[in-house]
């Protein structure tokens, strides 16, 4: 069931994103939303602390 909410709430990304290329003529405001989000949720995904097992051996020597 949430499988299907969250592919029914990600097809409204194609749509909204052809709606702004029509209503602006290009696809300069679209790229730059999504590029806005890109960062949006990347930055607080860099301060998380690394989690898994730090007594592994280098695999490199």
């Amino acid at each position: 069931m949430a499988m299907s909410v969250g592919y029914l709430l990600a097809s409204f990304g194609p749509v909204a994103i052809g709606r702004l290329r029509d209503v602006t003529g290009s696809f300069e405001l679209p790229i730059a939303m999504l590029a806005t989000l890109v960062l949006i949720f990347t930055l607080p995904a860099l301060g998380l602390p690394a989690v898994g097992r730090t007594d592994a051996p280098d695999l490199v020597p």
